[in-house]
């Protein structure tokens, strides 16, 4: 009798400690592999010459900004840090008139 008891106290002790020990509880951080439409250069328009890159979410989103030299627009596009348009306006990259940020597969597919 005591070993029933002892066995049904321990199956009764493994069952309620599995959700506890599930693998998938310890992860912390799932990252997400998507592509972003990048192109970059003197006088590029924002809508040729793409090619893919690989971003990594939570920490890359795909940028789209632009500089006037004076002459000339320059567009440059692709994976950046998520806080990279914050950042750009708060140190005043040189000549930057717009930074765009979008957090979606193909964000940036259609040029905006």
């Amino acid at each position: 009798m005591s070993n029933i008891l002892s066995l049904t106290l321990t199956l009764l002790l493994f069952v309620s400690l599995l959700p506890f020990c599930h693998p998938a509880r310890f992860v912390v951080n799932r990252t997400k592999i998507f592509y972003c439409y990048a192109s970059k250069g003197d006088h590029v328009p924002k809508d040729l010459r793409y090619i893919n890159q690989l971003c990594v979410k939570p920490y890359e989103n795909c940028i789209s900004y632009v500089q006037f030299d004076g002459e000339r627009y320059n567009y440059y596009r692709g994976c950046n840090h998520k806080r990279f348009c914050k950042m750009a306006w708060r140190v005043g990259v040189n000549q930057m008139i717009s930074c765009e940020q979008c957090d979606y597969e193909f964000c940036n597919a259609s040029g905006g």
